[in-house]
C-alpha cells in the first residue's frame, strides 16, 4: 500500500500539531489526576481517614473497562469529535468535585471520570489513523507520551512539594485547554487516511490474532509494573522532592532515544534490552539502600525499560489499525492490557504481602521469576505476533494489487530458472491468499513441506515474509 509523503516533522509537523497537542494535555491530566497521580495522592494526604488504595484501585479499574469497551460501545466515525468533546467535559466536571472536602462524592468522581478517560483515549485512534502515516507512528506516539509526562511531572512537583489545590487548578487548566482544542480538530475522517483512500469494506482483514497476542505479551510484562507500584514506590516516600520530579525523567529519555530508531530495526532486541533492565531493577532493588543514589539506580533502569516497553507495544498497536475498521477496539483493548497487567501486578502483590508478613524481598523474587519466564517466552510471542502482523499486511497488499502490478508479479515468476515449478506452484497459491494447509491439501503434499519449500524461496529472494516477498516480486525495494 502506498502512503503519501509527509513532512517528518513529529510534534511541530504542520497537520499533525494540534491532534498530537490535544491528546498530550489529556494524558498529562489523566497521569497527574485519576491514573495513581501525585496530585490525587496529594490531596488525598490533606484529610484523615481517605482510603488512598480503594481510590486508586476504583480509577484503575474503570479506566480498564472504558478502554477495553469502548469500541463496542463507539465504533464508528460519525460524532467521534463529539465523544471526545463531552467525554473531556465530563472529566473536567468531575476535577471540579475533588475541590470539595473529602466525600462519597470523591469516588462518585473518580468512578466517573476514569471510565469516561478510557472512552477518550480509544476513541483517539480515529486521528492517529487519519492523521499519521504508518511508518511515523512510533515518532508521534513517543511525542504525546513524552510532552505529557513533561507536564504531569510540572503538576506533581507543584502538588507534592507546594500546594495540593494548585497542582489540581494546574490539572484542570490543562484539561480545559485539551477540551476547547478538541472543538478545532480537523474532520477530515471519512475517507481518507493521511490523504490516501482507506480500504474498502472487503479489504478489512480480523485483527483478532495480533491483537490477542500482544494483549497476552503486554498483560505478562506489565505485571511487574504492579509489583513496582506496590513495593518499589513505597520503600522511596522519604524522598517526595526526588522522587516527584525524577520518577518519569528517565521514561522521557528512554522516549526520546528509541524515536531515533529506524524503521526495519530489530525490536525484539530493544525490547529484549528493556526486559533485562527491569529484571535488574528489581535484583539492585533488593541489595541496595534506600539512599537517593540507590533511587537514581533503581528508577533508571526500572523507568526506562518501561519507555521502551510501553513505545513498542504502542507502535504495535499503530501498526494494527489500518487492519480494522474499528480502530477504538483495537486501540482500547491493546492498551487495557498494560493496565489490566498492572491489576494483577498490584493484587499479586497484595497477595505476597499477606503470606510473606510484607516482606519486600519476597515480592521482588517473585517479579524477578516473572521477568525470568518474560526472557523465556519472548522470542515465541514476538514471532507469532510479528507474523500474524506479516500476514495481515500481506492480505491488505495481496488485495489492493493493481492488475499492473500482478502482471510484474507473473512475469518475476516466469523467469526461468529462479523457481523450480513446485516453488511457483506455492507462490501462486500464496497470491492467491491461501494458508500452508490448503496448499498442501490441493498439491497433495505435507503442511511441513509447504514450510520448507517456502524457507527456500525466501532465501532465494532475501525476503523474510510474505509481505516483503510481494513487494520483491512487484520489483519494488523492500
Amino acid at each position: 500500500m502506498k502512503e503519501e509523503t509527509r513532512n517528518d516533522g513529529g510534534f511541530l509537523s504542520k497537520g499533525r500539531r494540534l491532534p498530537t497537542l490535544c491528546f498530550s494535555l489529556f494524558f498529562a491530566w489523566l497521569l497527574s489526576l485519576p491514573f495513581e497521580g501525585g496530585v490525587l495522592s496529594a490531596l488525598a494526604s490533606q484529610y484523615a481517614g481517605v482510603n488512598m488504595e480503594a481510590l486508586a484501585n476504583l480509577a484503575i479499574i474503570t479506566h480498564f473497562v472504558g478502554l477495553f469497551s469502548c469500541g463496542f460501545f463507539f465504533p464508528k466515525r460519525q460524532g467521534a469529535k463529539s465523544l471526545l468533546f463531552f467525554s473531556a467535559a465530563i472529566c473536567l466536571l468531575c476535577s471540579i468535585a475533588l475541590l470539595l472536602p473529602y466525600s462519597p462524592v470523591w469516588f462518585a468522581a473518580i468512578g466517573i471520570m476514569s471510565l469516561t478517560a478510557g472512552f477518550h483515549v480509544a476513541t483517539w485512534s480515529f486521528w492517529i489513523v487519519s492523521e499519521t502515516p504508518k511508518s511515523q507512528r512510533l515518532k508521534i506516539c513517543a511525542d504525546i507520551l513524552i510532552y505529557s509526562n513533561i507536564a504531569m511531572i510540572l503538576c506533581n512537583v507543584v502538588a507534592e512539594n507546594l500546594f495540593p489545590w494548585v497542582g489540581l487548578f494546574f490539572s484542570m487548566l490543562i484539561l480545559l485547554g485539551a477540551t476547547l482544542l478538541v472543538r478545532k480538530l480537523p474532520e477530515r475522517l471519512e475517507g481518507t487516511i493521511c490523504g490516501r483512500e482507506m480500504l474498502k469494506e472487503e479489504h478489512y482483514v480480523s485483527p483478532r490474532k495480533p491483537l490477542a497476542a500482544l494483549f497476552l505479551f503486554v498483560t505478562i510484562i506489565t505485571v511487574n509494573s504492579g509489583l513496582m507500584y506496590s513495593v518499589v514506590v513505597p520503600a522511596f516516600e522519604h524522598l517526595p522532592l526526588l522522587t516527584s520530579w525524577y520518577w518519569a525523567v528517565p521514561y522521557i529519555g528512554a522516549l526520546l532515544l528509541m524515536k531515533k530508531v529506524q524503521k526495519g530495526s530489530n525490536r525484539q532486541y530493544f525490547l529484549t534490552v528493556a526486559i533485562v533492565m527491569l529484571g535488574a531493577s528489581f535484583l539492585l532493588f533488593t541489595v541496595l539502600d534506600r539512599s537517593p543514589l540507590s533511587y537514581l539506580i533503581i528508577d533508571t533502569l526500572m523507568l526506562g525499560a518501561c519507555g521502551i516497553c510501553d513505545i513498542f507495544w504502542w507502535s504495535m498497536l499503530g501498526e494494527m489499525l489500518d487492519f480494522s475498521k474499528n480502530p477504538p477496539k483495537i486501540f482500547g483493548i491493546g492498551l487495557s492490557s498494560n493496565i489490566l497487567g498492572i491489576i494483577l501486578g498490584s493484587l499479586l502483590a497484595q497477595g505476597i504481602g499477606a503470606a510473606g508478613g510484607g516482606n519486600p524481598d519476597l515480592t521482588m523474587n517473585i517479579a524477578l521469576a516473572i521477568v525470568l519466564l518474560i526472557i523465556m517466552i519472548l522470542p515465541i510471542l514476538y514471532k507469532q505476533l510479528d507474523t500474524v502482523l506479516a500476514d495481515h499486511a500481506f492480505g491488505v497488499e495481496l488485495q489492493e494489487m493493481t492488475v499492473e502490478e500482478k502482471k510484474d508479479v507473473e512475469e518475476h515468476l516466469a523467469i526461468p530458472g529462479e523457481f523450480s515449478d513446485r516453488e511457483r506452484e506455492i507462490i501462486g497459491k500464496l497470491l492467491q491468499g491461501k494458508p500452508y494447509r490448503l496448499i498442501g491439501e490441493e498439491l497433495y503434499i505435507s503442511e511441513n513441506t509447504i514450510k520448507f519449500h517456502v524457507k527456500n524461496i525466501y532465501a532465494k529472494l532475501g525476503v523474510h515474509n510474505k509481505t516483503e516477498l510481494l513487494k520483491v516480486l512487484e520489483g519494488k525495494q523492500i
